[in-house]
């Protein structure tokens, strides 16, 4: 198992289509940087817009990532089929064989609602996992409030396809009201990718915040959430991913994010993931 940086690690300095830097960071110094931090893999997830690149960008990204030794997965967040078949040609081109998707079905309290909405995911998955077959592409659904992990395993056991399987993201599994234990034990078999997050709760007059910390400084057992990977064999990578808040300037959110990363990589590294 590989331990590596995603690009949703700097959620801030890349940007949001609600927030975007004077400054962003790009895709070169994201790599540059993963290598500083002695790291082999890196992902570009939907926020570094990798999927509307030329051929060439796309050709120069993968030059710099091999010159670097690093190998890249990609994250998509798309309904579209002919979205996924095109990032499929692009994936090859950056030699990325797994890609983590999510897809945004509208959940309700209606369950007609949501079995209509779970069928027309269905549906994109009836097109798109034989074209991953075909590109040689992995494909890992994440989990999250919008496709719950025993809704995963399920898909995952009705297609029965080695391209498809599960992204597990710790943060993620809180949003939608499940420890990460959980949702680790019941995925780690059929995990094609990690995001490690970590978190905490804290109370307010309204209830209770959600709020990211660096790794290691939260309400994760990451010792024991890497345990059910290793029981279940997995080789795959596990990235950093960060949720925080941003500060009052640019340069200030700037300073505070990246000493969230380097905080979260040193706790990485004493744990005996890099």
């Amino acid at each position: 198992m590989s331990f590596g940086l995603c690009s949703f690690s700097y959620r801030w300095a890349f940007g949001r289509p609600y927030y975007k830097p004077e400054h962003p960071m790009t895709i070169d110094v994201f790599l540059d940087k993963t290598a500083e931090f002695g790291l082999r893999c890196a992902m570009l997830c939907n926020n570094t817009e990798w999927n509307t690149f030329s051929k060439e960008q796309l050709r120069q990204i993968h030059s710099k990532s091999s010159d670097l030794g690093i190998s890249l997965d990609l994250g998509l967040r798309e309904t579209d089929p002919d979205q996924y078949f095109l990032a499929f040609e692009e994936a090859k081109l950056l030699d990325a064989s797994v890609m983590r998707f999510v897809f945004d079905m509208e959940r309700s309290r209606d369950p007609a609602k949501d079995q209509a909405e779970f069928s027309r995911f269905r549906r994109l998955l009836d097109q798109i996992v034989p074209a991953a077959e075909n590109a040689g592409i992995i494909l890992a659904m994440e989990n999250g409030p919008f496709l719950l992990h025993n809704e995963i395993k399920e898909l995952i056991e009705d297609y029965n396809s080695p391209n498809l399987g599960a992204c597990l993201d710790t943060m993620n599994c809180a949003y939608a009201i499940y420890r990460a234990e959980e949702v680790f034990e019941a995925l780690a078999p059929y995990a094609k990718m990690v995001h490690l997050k970590d978190f905490f709760v804290e109370p307010n007059k309204r209830g209770y915040i959600f709020r990211g910390t660096s790794l290691g400084n939260g309400m994760l057992d990451v010792n024991k959430l890497i345990g059910y990977l290793k029981g279940a064999n997995y080789t795959g990578n596990s990235y950093l991913e960060l949720y925080i808040d941003r500060k009052e300037n640019e340069s200030d959110t700037f300073e505070y994010e990246e000493g969230i990363v380097r905080d979260s990589i040193a706790y990485a590294k004493s744990i005996g993931l890099v």
